[in-house]
């Protein structure tokens, strides 16, 4: 079956698939309507103690959610640590557990509360960074560059839809997610290495 990237204009087949690419959605023609497939969702949260200063530790976590009910989660704690790299790590977890299920016209809305990834995402700075040497426009290198560059094929397939969420703004999984990286961080306080 051919994949279209508009909504086609003859009668559709059931069965056929087109990918929208402003919505960046893919849709299938079931039961004479074009109908968004139930996909996959991803929450995705990082949190820290002492970001920004040294010795200061972490933990991510995910949640996985199919058609609204969680299939699989994942949690770890990271030493050093900083904020980002711990939301980053989230994502990137979330991902690569993901990425090897999905087929072709799978569907993945991945949830996040960190702006800075978002709007990297959104905006497409990765894309300036890598153009610039992985430089910012402010000229500094780029933190975090390996995990960015382990992102880059997430953020361009098309599989992935990018959501951001408010934090501690009520959302169910969003406040899951965030006590399991809690969690996750305070393993940390008893290892001491």
């Amino acid at each position: 079956m051919k994949l279209t990237t508009k909504e086609p204009e003859n009668k559709p087949v059931e069965g056929q698939t087109y990918f929208n690419t402003k919505e960046r959605r893919f849709y299938k023609y079931k039961e004479g309507k074009w109908r968004e497939p139930m996909g996959i969702e991803i929450y995705t949260d990082g949190a820290t103690s002492s970001n920004g200063l040294v010795g200061a530790y972490g933990g991510w976590a995910y949640i996985v959610l199919e058609n609204g009910m969680k299939i699989a989660s994942g949690a770890d704690y990271v030493k050093p640590a900083t904020n980002n790299i711990c939301e980053l790590l989230a994502i990137l977890n979330a991902c690569k557990f993901i990425e090897p299920n999905l087929k072709e016209f799978d569907s993945v809305t991945i949830y996040s509360d960190s702006a800075y990834v978002i709007n990297c995402i959104h905006q497409k700075w990765y894309r300036k960074w890598q153009a610039n040497g992985w430089i910012t426009s402010q000229k500094k290198f780029v933190k975090n560059r390996p995990l960015w560059k382990e992102l880059i094929p997430f953020f361009e397939d098309p599989r992935f839809k990018w959501v951001k969420v408010k934090a501690h703004n009520g959302n169910f999984w969003n406040e899951e997610v965030d006590k399991m990286a809690v969690k996750a961080k305070e393993k940390n306080e008893g290892n001491s290495n």
